[in-house]
């Protein structure tokens, strides 16, 4: 087995979040955590639901501060309820043990 991929998903995010701005106030509910660090190296496919009334957008972010190339979220965007699929790629290096951050937040807020 390749090395496992330690992954925290929405960390810090609330199960609930009511974001002003602009105006207008607009809600978004996601999990408030899912731990993935069960990804075996081989790669993987999770899907998760959002509940929302505005736009959002779910991005990654690894221990550098970068994107990586090993997570695929589709779609990255959307409006209204969702649901959201991460595919993680095989880890191709048996020595190095990959982590990410994967965040929900409403666009422009």
């Amino acid at each position: 087995m390749l090395g496992l991929l330690g992954t925290w998903l929405l960390t810090g995010c609330e199960t609930e979040n009511n974001v002003t701005g602009g105006g207008r106030t607009a809600d978004l509910s996601v999990p408030a955590s899912v731990s993935l660090t069960d990804i075996a190296g081989d790669g993987d496919d999770r899907t998760f639901a959002i509940e929302s009334d505005g736009y959002w957008m779910v991005s990654a972010v690894d221990q550098n501060g970068l994107t990586p190339s090993w997570i695929t979220i589709s779609p990255a965007t959307g409006s209204g309820n969702g649901e959201v699929a991460l595919s993680f790629a095989r880890n191709t290096s048996a020595s190095r043990e990959r982590s990410a951050t994967i965040c929900v937040q409403l666009r422009n807020e």
